[in-house]
């Protein structure tokens, strides 16, 4: 396996006060230009180095995915103040001023989000000196390995900090005592521990911004739906989500929608019998799904969707 490595970025100072004052289990880390991040792999340690005055790395996370082409009101309805901001108005604020543009009710460009899961906030006691090889330059951030100096360095004083946090969700210590090392990519995207923010990016991604049913493209009525409800012990795996319009959503949720194993639509016989209608919703009876990611390995559970059509759906 190749070195492992990690990413250092460059952090809006008000981004990290305010998510170090909630400690959220998750956090975006936003890209104000709307492109993606590529540095490091899913499954590798992205660290927060703050801007001057603070020079330092003050925490990081766990990279789990990347989203780029994102709309402001999209990405602020997966995140809430996980983003880093209290309002939608003051997130829309730190967006305009990253991009030297004016905010107001109606601004909504698109940016790039990085989704950060397990993130740790160290006390400013602990705040580690920027790398030895960091130039004033660095707008974004830089990729360091973990077996080569400086970055040799920086990781075992960041591990050091991990072990001290009072609760940490971080696994990267674990993972290294044990050998097991890094998991990436799809597999990671199968099995990581996510939040509820990353779960709505990823199945937005994931279904290419369509609605599965319909192939819905108008963003604020689609909703990311579990097919195992977390209530249920459902988790917020790639697998386990759909991209529904909100009708649907609720709908699915009701068992009076269902999809097959074999991804074809089944709609419930209970529509007509309890509201006398539905004409629009059976016209999809027996369909397939207009949108399934490109990807076999990411598309729905066929177990789960399984477990829906014996546990959820009415006959």
């Amino acid at each position: 396996m190749e070195p492992m490595q990690f990413w250092i970025g460059v952090t809006d100072n008000d981004w990290f006060r305010h998510l170090a004052s909630i400690s959220p289990d998750e956090v975006a880390f936003w890209h104000p230009s709307g492109q993606g991040f590529g540095a490091i792999q899913p499954g590798a340690p992205f660290l927060f180095k703050l801007k001057k005055p603070n020079n330092h790395i003050a925490g990081g996370g766990n990279f789990s995915i990347n989203s780029k082409k994102i709309n402001l009101r999209t990405a602020w309805d997966a995140f809430r103040e996980k983003i880093g901001a209290a309002t939608f108005e003051g997130f829309q604020g730190q967006i305009a001023s990253a991009r030297g543009e004016t905010s107001g009710p109606g601004y909504d460009p698109e940016i790039g989000l990085s989704v950060i899961s397990e993130p740790f906030f160290f006390p400013r006691e602990q705040w580690i000196d920027a790398p030895s090889d960091w130039a004033s330059g660095i707008q974004k951030g830089k990729t360091y390995s973990m077996v080569v100096e400086p970055g040799r360095t920086i990781w075992r004083e960041v591990r050091a900090r991990i072990e001290q946090l009072p609760e940490t969700r971080s696994e990267y210590v674990a993972r290294e005592s044990t050998g097991s090392g890094q998991t990436l990519g799809n597999e990671y995207l199968r099995r990581a521990r996510v939040g509820q923010g990353a779960f709505r990016v990823m199945t937005i991604q994931n279904f290419r911004h369509k609605c599965c049913i319909t192939g819905e493209t108008t963003g604020p009525v689609l909703q990311a739906a579990h097919i195992n409800p977390v209530s249920q012990d459902g988790r917020h795996s790639i697998r386990n989500g759909l991209l529904l319009r909100a009708d649907l959503h609720i709908l699915f949720d009701r068992g009076l929608i269902g999809i097959d194993p074999a991804y074809r639509i089944r709609i419930s016989p209970q529509i007509r019998n309890q509201y006398l209608n539905g004409r629009v919703y059976y016209a999809h009876d027996g369909e397939g799904l207009r949108s399934l990611p490109t990807n076999a390995d990411l598309r729905p559970d066929p177990k789960l969707l399984e477990w829906h059509m014996d546990t959820v759906f009415n006959k």
